[in-house]
């Protein structure tokens, strides 16, 4: 949160990069009443390799870029082990503007 000109820079390594396909839309749901998270089905190959990548970088940050632009950053605690995954702790409109841009990703 705050004015982007208050944001630290950071540098994105790209040689390391999974792009996602998904399954179905994702969709925002609420926990508590309140915290937002985004439940995310991802494709059989998408799944494979973020498994591949997440136990390459446990405890690393990561960033999702969509469109080219770095919307969240996240510490990696435990490897993706399934096809589906939670985006969790949006805040503000943070859980819409990853959902607008990841439901163009769908594969048909």
């Amino acid at each position: 949160e705050g004015a982007p000109d208050e944001y630290d820079p950071i540098i994105i390594f790209t040689n390391d990069f999974i792009p996602f396909e998904l399954e179905s839309e994702p969709v925002i749901q609420t926990r508590n009443g309140q915290e937002k998270f985004l439940l995310v089905n991802l494709t059989k190959k998408t799944a494979e390799k973020l498994s591949a990548f997440t136990n390459r970088n446990m405890m690393n940050q990561i960033v999702v870029v969509v469109d080219g632009q770095a919307l969240s950053i996240y510490k990696v605690v435990q490897p993706v082990v399934s096809r589906q995954i939670q985006i969790i702790r949006c805040r503000g409109d943070g859980c819409e503007q990853v959902h607008k841009r990841l439901k163009r990703t769908i594969k048909t």
